[in-house]
Parts: structure tokens; sequence; C-alpha cells
């Protein structure tokens, strides 16, 4: 069953943001999991919000997992998934 969740991000990791960005998932407690459809969202002080693109690759741990689908990623690696601002028209 899919979930929604969010994470907070502490000023200091807004600040080293550029165009291309990427969310790292370090699993080191092993759990078997996916996880899919990631994006940024910056709520600006004034009400104003700015959102990168939606990756909306499927990342699963293990790669062996019977519920695993998408890029399978071993416990050995970290999941790595790139985000990128949409460019401004």
């Amino acid at each position: 069953m899919w979930s929604v969740a969010s994470l907070l991000l502490t000023p200091e990791a807004i600040a080293t943001m550029d165009l291309e960005n990427t969310f790292t998932i370090d699993n080191r407690g092993r759990d078997f999991f996916k996880i899919g459809r990631l994006w940024i969202v910056l709520e600006m002080t004034d009400g104003r919000a700015w959102s990168s693109q939606v990756n909306t690759t499927v990342f699963p741990q293990p790669p062996e997992w019977p519920h695993a689908e998408g890029v399978r990623v071993p416990f050995s690696e970290a999941i790595t998934v790139p985000l990128r601002w949409a460019q401004p028209k």
C-alpha cells in the first residue's frame, strides 16, 4: 500500500540546492520498501511555492523483494533520486 510522506529540509540543506539535486536514502536498517513520485516543494514566507519536477521512478530495496518494481537497489547501495527544478518560461 502506498502512503504519502514529507520531510522538512533544514535551512542548510536548502542553501545547497541547485538546478539539479539528489535526494539520497541510506537504508542502514535494511527495511524492505519502495519509494516513488518524489519532488521538492519550497514554501516561501510570503505564501508563494516553488516545485521541482516530479521523479516518477520507483526505487525498491532489496531487489529480490517480491513487491519490487522499477529501479531495484541492493542493500549495499544508497537510493539516489535525481530531482530537477523546472526551467522558467
